[in-house]
């Protein structure tokens, strides 16, 4: 039903959306349906909603549920998507193609959508593929702009062995277990989570896979909101979420690759005067930290924190744009101020910075008292990850004075 009333506001804003400038909310009335809808859930569909059967041996699961887990991600998708469509309303109000923009905006919600509420490998595998299309023509949305065309190329070539290992690690599920359901992988062996890490890592812009992220920012601000927020980089980390990891090795490595990424990623971050891009690098060190917390075995703080950035991190992404659009363009961040925006800017630098009452911290403090439990290679990971953490503080500060004070 949700995912349907997404469907529906891709049709209506294609078809009936704003033409050369001109406003229409009619779309976005039924995507706020489609977020109730999402939130609520739908408690009938958390069985299996269909299989196929394939010469006896087996099944080839496609269904979807809204339930546990699923329904905390979809109404994450829901509530993230819709105020950063109303933007992209104001924001492309004159490109020539607005209502072809929306479109590609609502199919991206919707196939991120689908994929959260996979009920089995086979339905996850198609709304992963779904999401990597969008996502490329979203990005070359310009597409009169190389770099933006190039941008595009890069991810997908980034994405693409990402792609072919969470295909492999399908196709030698099925050969072990018989068939591709999520509880299948409770009983796999390490190789098929070793491929659903490494596609996860691709998707999530981990380190070494991360350079395609920062290049990103070529595409409109609306489509870095969603993308760095509920829907791309947030598939990766959806995936690890759905595999096992506690007492394997491959969650041992997972937990060192993560926390790598996080210390890394963040001092990226306070290399960069872009202001996009320094975001885009953020999202690095943060998703990184989603995966150290899932490699230490603590699915809960690392589902906490995915959900917790998705919000902080579209707003940081809209005010950006926001200024951005005011200032004509400009993104360095000693040549343009908040203004207005000043309030929304501090409530998302602080959460970025992980600072107490806001959502980062809480998600932080989640992940690191309940770290504070663990020993050996998991501790050194978490250890890590707290100076990524540290990092991302220092970063954020000098961001948000940045852009408060002219220098």
């Amino acid at each position: 039903m949700a995912c349907a009333c997404f469907f529906a506001s891709a049709a209506t804003l294609f078809f009936r959306g704003p033409r050369g400038g001109r406003r229409s909310s009619r779309g976005w009335v039924v995507a706020a349906v489609a977020g109730v809808a999402m939130t609520a859930g739908d408690r009938a569909s958390a069985r299996p909603t269909g299989g196929v059967a394939v010469d006896g041996a087996g099944t080839w699961d496609l269904g979807w549920t809204a339930s546990g887990d699923a329904a905390i991600v979809l109404g994450m998708v829901a509530m993230v998507s819709c105020p950063v469509a109303a933007f992209a309303m104001g924001y492309l109000a004159s490109d020539p193609r607005p209502r072809f923009f929306l479109f590609l905006l609502s199919f991206f919600a919707f196939c991120m959508a689908l994929l959260a509420g996979a009920d089995g490998f086979l339905s996850f595998f198609s709304a992963w593929e779904g999401v990597g299309l969008s996502s490329y023509l979203l990005v070359g949305f310009w597409s009169t702009r190389c770099r933006a065309r190039g941008a595009a190329l890069r991810a997908v070539a980034s994405n693409a062995p990402g792609d072919a290992a969470l295909l492999a690690g399908l196709l030698r599920l099925r050969e072990e277990t018989g068939a591709v359901r999520f509880s299948s992988a409770e009983v796999a062996s390490p190789a098929v989570a070793a491929c659903f890490c490494a596609a996860a890592a691709c998707k999530s812009a981990l380190l070494m896979a991360h350079p395609w992220l920062p290049e990103a920012m070529e595409g409109p601000t609306p489509v870095s909101a969603l993308l760095h927020s509920a829907t791309l980089v947030a598939a990766g980390a959806a995936l690890l979420l759905r595999t096992p990891a506690e007492g394997r090795v491959v969650g041992m490595a997972a937990s060192a690759w993560g926390a790598a990424t996080s210390l890394s990623a963040a001092r990226m971050a306070a290399d960069r005067r872009d202001v996009k891009r320094m975001i885009a690098c953020s999202t690095s060190s943060h998703l990184g930290l989603v995966a150290a917390a899932w490699g230490c075995g603590l699915a809960a703080p690392a589902l906490f924190h995915l959900v917790a950035h998705a919000f902080f991190k579209a707003e940081m992404f809209l005010v950006a744009g926001w200024m951005i659009h005011r200032c004509g363009g400009e993104m360095h961040s000693g040549r343009i101020r908040a203004g207005g925006a000043a309030p929304a800017l501090f409530a998302a630098s602080a959460s970025l910075a992980g600072w107490p009452l806001f959502s980062g911290g809480a998600s932080k403090e989640a992940f690191f008292s309940a770290a504070a439990a663990l020993d050996g290679p998991l501790a050194a990971a978490a250890m890590i990850a707290a100076a990524g953490s540290a990092a991302t503080c220092c970063y954020a500060v000098h961001l948000t004075c940045a852009l408060l004070f002219r220098r």
